[in-house]
This record gives C-alpha cells, sequence and structure tokens, in this order.
C-alpha cells in the first residue's frame, strides 16, 4: 500500500470536509443575520427597498392601523351539507334556484342566507370580493378573516340564482404564534416578488388560509398571512416567524368576478 498517497488523499479528504463545514458555518450565520435584520428593520430601510424595485407604498396609513400581535394556528374540518345542497371538488356545497329566489333588500337578504345556511352568523359581509352581481361573505375566526371559508351569492338582480358555501368546523388550537411586524413582512414581501413598475402597496392586514392537512380525514391547518393589497391583487406571505423562506402567493380581489 502506498502510505504516502494515502496520507495524500486523507489530507485532501479532510480539507474539503472542512471547507463544507465552513460553508455550511457560513450559511447558518447569514440565515441567523438575515433574521436579525428582518426583526431589526425600519423604515427607512423600507422606503430604500421600496425606491429600488419602483414601488410605492401607503405607509403612514399602514403603520397607523393596529395589527394583531398573537395569533393561533388551527386544525379544522369542512362542515358538510345534505339536501339540496350539491358537494363540489373542493369540498365546497353549492345550491341552484330556478327560478332565482326573489329578495326585496340586503336585510332580506340576510334573511334568506341565515334561512338557508345553518351557519351563516360565522360569515361577514366581504365589500372587496364582492361586486353587483355577486355577494361574498368570508368565515371570521377569532375576529379575522378565513379567506378560504366563503359564502358566494350569484344574483340576477334583485333574485338569488345561486349559492356556494365553504365553511371550516370543529376548530382545534394546535399552537400560539407571534406575528411578525408590519416592516418585518413588508420586508418578506418586497425581497420576494417581483412588482410591476410603479405599483403601490395600498393596504395591508392580517387573514387565516386553509392548507390541507390530511385529506383521508378532511383535515386542514388554519394558518395566518399578510395580505397586501396590490392593485387588483391581494399579495400574502406568512405572517408567523417560520414564514421568512416562505413565498409570496397571489389571489386577484375580485376572483372572476366581473
Amino acid at each position: 500500500m502506498d502510505w504516502s498517497r494515502a496520507k495524500s488523499i486523507l489530507i485532501a479528504t479532510f480539507f474539503i470536509l472542512d471547507l463544507f463545514l465552513g460553508l455550511q458555518l457560513s450559511q447558518m450565520m447569514q440565515t441567523q443575520s438575515k433574521i436579525i435584520r428582518e426583526d431589526q428593520i425600519n423604515r427607512k430601510q423600507i422606503e430604500q427597498l421600496l425606491d429600488q424595485v419602483h414601488v410605492n407604498a401607503k405607509l403612514d396609513q399602514l403603520e397607523q392601523k393596529d395589527y394583531p400581535g398573537q395569533l393561533t394556528v388551527y386544525k379544522a374540518m369542512i362542515s358538510e351539507l345534505g339536501n339540496p345542497w350539491v358537494k363540489e371538488k373542493q369540498g365546497s356545497y353549492i345550491q341552484t334556484f330556478s327560478p332565482g329566489l326573489p329578495f326585496q333588500n340586503e336585510q332580506d337578504l340576510t334573511r334568506i342566507l341565515n334561512q338557508q345556511i345553518p351557519f351563516f352568523q360565522d360569515f361577514r359581509y366581504f365589500k372587496a370580493f364582492s361586486s353587483d352581481k355577486k355577494r361574498v361573505y368570508v368565515q371570521v375566526v377569532d375576529q379575522i378573516p378565513l379567506f378560504n371559508g366563503k359564502v358566494e351569492v350569484h344574483l340576477n338582480g334583485k333574485q338569488i340564482e345561486a349559492i356556494r358555501v365553504l365553511h371550516f368546523n370543529h376548530l382545534e388550537k394546535l399552537s400560539s404564534v407571534s406575528a411578525v411586524n408590519l416592516r418585518t413582512a413588508l420586508y418578506r414581501l418586497i425581497t420576494n416578488w417581483e412588482f410591476n413598475n410603479n405599483a403601490t402597496i395600498d393596504d395591508a392586514n392580517i387573514a387565516y388560509r386553509s392548507k390541507l392537512y390530511n385529506s383521508v380525514n378532511n383535515e386542514h391547518i388554519l394558518l395566518p398571512y399578510w395580505y397586501f393589497e396590490v392593485g387588483s391583487d391581494y399579495l400574502l406571505i406568512q405572517a408567523n416567524n417560520r414564514g421568512q423562506n416562505e413565498g409570496v402567493e397571489k389571489i386577484p380581489i375580485k376572483q372572476g368576478n366581473e
């Protein structure tokens, strides 16, 4: 056996291993540094980042709002509805009316929806998602909107043509999480999304979104997200501290209403 050659190979192996561990340590420190910068980022840094990507933001208006700091992650299930409701593939239920179901005014519409939907009290009217032809009501959990939980009322004048419902029940608390602050959320949004030039961030708030957890048992996880109104879209990014590596999700505000 050539001990000299073996020694050289062994030294080279240790060198490569040392280099690899050094790189891993460097990456870990960079990640930790990024988290620290996120937590400590100030308004001037946000303004500089916005200027770099040619995006406007109503910072004075956004920073005056109160946002929840402590949030709950829930496990939940989709509620089931019987006849005459028809179940759809995504888990929602729909009921159609022919001829249309007439109503006189908004109060009368609310009365009918309470009659048709046993848990309609869990929903609140959401103007941003609605139009003349569709009223959208969003489920509320801990005073926070749950974007997936919705009642969509399709209208033709003063008649209801169809009602679609997706409701979550059996909410089970899994954990409590601290929401990252507005500036941290803005930092994640700006550094993870390609904006159109001269786009404007008009509004911001926190909402829940459901993610499928167990398809066999129909279980979902309700996670908190920051959502930002940019043009005709909401841009969403996870609101908890673990979300720094998550991508940005986009949902159209009108969602095909027009």
